[in-house]
């Protein structure tokens, strides 16, 4: 399992793919998850950097977006832009809510025993 925590103010991303079988059963899986600070420049990069080398590799990729400061204009611009991206990009992805600046989020990944990955995306109360 790989995730982050604390995304009071931060932006969580996991990316994940796999490449199938001719069966459609999971060959390989692979799953990254990213704590996106709200004040790092071009955020994205590395987030897309990771997307071309699971897509070059033969990996479906997908993504799950959680977290970022709901409570502020810039946190949430940086949030639209890392959605945007994974859009230009072609990569579905699923999305968890905004963070309230008081209930801290956990962003998870896991890969299963078939080889499929899920995403969780949970709230500290």
């Amino acid at each position: 399992m790989r995730e982050t925590s604390a995304l009071h103010v931060c932006t969580g991303v996991a990316v994940g793919g796999v490449i199938r079988h001719a069966d459609g059963s999971v060959a390989d899986t692979s799953v990254s998850v990213f704590h996106v600070l709200p004040s790092v420049s071009a955020p994205g990069l590395a987030i897309a950097r990771k997307i071309r080398e699971l897509s070059a590799q033969g990996f479906e990729v997908n993504a799950f977006v959680a977290g970022g400061d709901g409570t502020a204009q810039a946190g949430r611009q940086q949030r639209y832009a890392i959605e945007a991206m994974l859009s230009d990009l072609g990569v579905p992805f699923g999305k968890g809510p905004f963070s309230d600046g008081e209930s801290p989020q956990i962003l998870s990944a896991t890969i299963q025993a078939n080889g499929e990955i899920e995403y969780e995306n949970s709230r500290f109360f």
